[in-house]
């Protein structure tokens, strides 16, 4: 039978290893807060599930302890067709994009932390930034909440999506447009904000056929400054 680790690492920075034992793979935490971001993991699976728009994306998955099993999936192979087929999941997941109600971003995720972090800091500076969160609005719909290419398994007829930890269902999907824009170019050495702020300074208007624009871009940086 074949048994192997998955990944560039045994260890991910998450502290689990997945391990791949014929044609399934097994998710295995290796620490205490390991065990407690898959407990997440499966509560954020079983909302999922019941999301009309990211069901069908979710594997197989069965949970023995703390442990992970689901099928072994491929990744997307060819890169060559990774934009063809991005830009048509986008272009499905954002069709009823005019029908989300457009909220103040306050609103669409738990941003306690970063107040935290401003009252450590710079405290004098909270009023500003609660006026930002106030006055900032982005459409609401749900997310999955860490969407890049390593977290996308399958090919052109068929995707599923892995990794569901940070799934929303109220957020807002801009995120993950956003989020698979930056590291889908991002190299291992740079940061996700020196891709963003290309992003932002070349005023850009449309990412795989999606129209956004700079409050947007402002929203996804606070969110992935917030959860990070």
């Amino acid at each position: 039978m074949d048994v192997q680790f998955l990944g560039k690492k045994i260890l991910r920075g998450s502290k689990t290893s997945l391990l791949k034992i014929g044609s399934m793979v097994i998710k295995i935490p290796l620490a205490l807060s390991a065990c407690k971001e898959l407990l997440q993991e499966k509560k954020s699976i079983a909302a999922a599930k019941n999301d009309p728009h990211f069901a069908k994306y979710i594997p197989r998955y069965q949970h023995i302890g703390p442990m992970t099993l689901l099928p072994y999936i491929a990744p997307l192979e060819n890169k060559a067709t990774h934009e063809t087929i991005m830009q048509r999941y986008f272009a499905q997941s954002f069709h009823k994009r005019n029908s989300w109600q457009r909220v103040p971003i306050h609103k669409l995720w738990n941003h306690e932390l970063f107040f935290k972090f401003i009252d450590k800091t710079t405290p004098e500076s909270r009023k500003k930034w609660e006026h930002i969160f106030d006055t900032i609005v982005a459409p609401q719909s749900s997310s999955h909440g860490d969407f890049f290419l390593e977290n996308i398994l399958g090919n052109e007829k068929k995707l599923f999506f892995i990794d569901w930890g940070y799934y929303q269902k109220t957020s807002s999907r801009y995120f993950d447009l956003i989020n698979y824009a930056i590291f889908s170019k991002k190299l291992p050495e740079k940061t996700w904000s020196e891709y963003w702020e290309k992003l932002y300074n070349d005023s850009t208007t449309h990412l795989y056929n999606v129209p956004v624009n700079d409050q947007l871009l402002i929203a996804y940086a606070l969110w992935k400054t917030s959860i990070e």
